[in-house]
């Protein structure tokens, strides 16, 4: 992980970063404004690196360099406010906003502040969860509920590994992802740089409605995976493709199950479609499983981290 993180920052900036990455444990975020020091934030603290102060040119020159020098290139990604790097990792951009006449972002004029997200792949993180999700050797539609940082992706990788590949809970079966932020399977040039099972397709950069239909006409899938579902639009294309006969593996930002199951967008998998609700926590690092929900809400499992 080090070594990715490492090369997104150019050569102006190494003498100063690199020692403090390589010592660093348990990264999940790394944020730098401009004129400000570094501040690094793992599972357990913020450390304000007082040593990396980050000068407004140096903010631009690390930019640029995430951007391979052609911020052209990228601009599908910054409207929607992030890069993804090689490695999953995510960088989320602020600055001054240019905007089109329909009020979406066309790209940034300055750029004031990055947050690297530090993607992690956690073989195992499944573990104590996969089994409440595939009893009686049957999936369950599954929606895991989370506040942002509270390590939902982790999890969804390593659910979708476990599906695809099989495990004693379930056989192997036909998983179809939609990685819309290319953060699941970290593509770069066709190559995916997590596992994501060996049953597993893959379609990267495109919007969870149209994906959805997509790859239940042209993959067959037993399974669909997606991440952050956001809309009645996405919720809707859920619903499609359970009455296709596809299991549902979804995640959602929240930090109250009520409030998911009550919210008009996504009642139609919440009244209808899920089995099964994950709730997840960082109370005790990122990972923190506060219990497992049947389709009604109640609890059928409470948990420890694993993080």
């Amino acid at each position: 992980m080090q070594e990715s993180i490492i090369r997104l920052f150019p050569e102006s900036l190494l003498e100063r970063v690199e020692p403090v990455l390589r010592a660093a444990e348990n990264l999940t975020e790394i944020r730098i404004r401009a004129d400000a020091p570094m501040i690094c934030t793992t599972r357990k603290a913020e450390f304000v690196m007082d040593a990396v102060w980050i000068s407004r040119e140096e903010l631009n020159d690390l930019f640029l360099h995430i951007c391979r020098y052609s911020v052209y290139a990228y601009e599908e990604e910054l409207r929607k406010g992030y890069l993804t790097a090689v490695g999953g990792h995510r960088i989320g951009v602020c600055g001054h906003a240019v905007m089109d006449e329909g009020g979406n972002i066309l790209t940034y004029r300055y750029v004031t502040s990055l947050n690297i997200r530090i993607a992690h792949e956690i073989r195992g993180a499944a573990d104590q969860v996969l089994p409440y999700l595939c009893e009686g050797g049957c999936y369950h539609n599954t929606l895991i509920v989370s506040a942002p940082g509270c390590g939902k992706t982790t999890l969804l990788r390593d659910l979708i590994r476990r599906l695809s590949d099989g495990s004693p809970y379930l056989a192997g079966c036909r998983v179809a992802v939609i990685d819309e932020r290319m953060e699941l399977g970290a593509m770069r040039e066709g190559h995916l740089q997590n596992d994501l099972g060996m049953r597993t397709d893959v379609l990267c950069d495109c919007p969870k409605t149209e994906g959805i239909r997509m790859l239940i006409r042209s993959m067959n899938p037993k399974i669909i995976a997606v991440d952050e579902i956001g809309s009645a639009r996405e919720t809707e294309a859920l619903y499609c493709a359970d009455r296709s006969g596809c299991g549902i593996l979804a995640t959602v930002h929240g930090n109250c199950l009520e409030k998911i199951r009550e919210a008009a967008e996504y009642r139609m998998v919440t009244g209808h479609l899920i089995e099964r609700y994950v709730l997840l926590s960082a109370r005790a690092g990122p990972g923190t499983v506060e219990g497992i929900y049947d389709g009604e809400g109640k609890q059928c499992f409470a948990s420890l981290p694993w993080g």
